[in-house]
């Protein structure tokens, strides 16, 4: 599947599984010099709009019928940090989610230091 850009943002998507439709939002800036940083704000907004769109699909289009399969959370790259986000989640939920990640992955880059 081809990468989807979100309109007039450095935003963008892809489904990496048809099966599943298992979606990956990331940041690419438009140009080689981004004016600003994406905030996470906007990156967890992206992520709620397509997890409702799957959802949408999944139940009102599909109708529930054979989708076991299809997954509705978006795992999230936020400059480089890896984390899920789903469409019941609030936004303070999803940075939680984000912080946390970016907790681990400061104590796993010091504990190699000091190794």
């Amino acid at each position: 599947m081809e990468i989807q850009r979100f309109q007039d943002s450095d935003i963008c998507y892809k489904q990496t599984d048809p099966q599943t439709l298992k979606t990956v939002a990331f940041v690419q800036p438009n140009c080689l010099i981004p004016d600003e940083k994406v905030s996470i704000d906007e990156m967890v907004a992206a992520a709620h709009e397509l997890s409702r769109e799957l959802v949408d699909f999944k139940y009102n289009k599909l109708k529930g019928i054979g989708c076991s399969q299809i997954d509705t959370s978006i795992c999230v790259n936020y400059y480089g940090t890896m984390f899920t986000v789903t469409q019941d989640m609030s936004l303070e939920a999803a940075k939680e989610a984000y912080n946390k990640v970016l907790r681990d992955a400061q104590r796993q880059k010091i504990g190699l230091k000091l190794v």
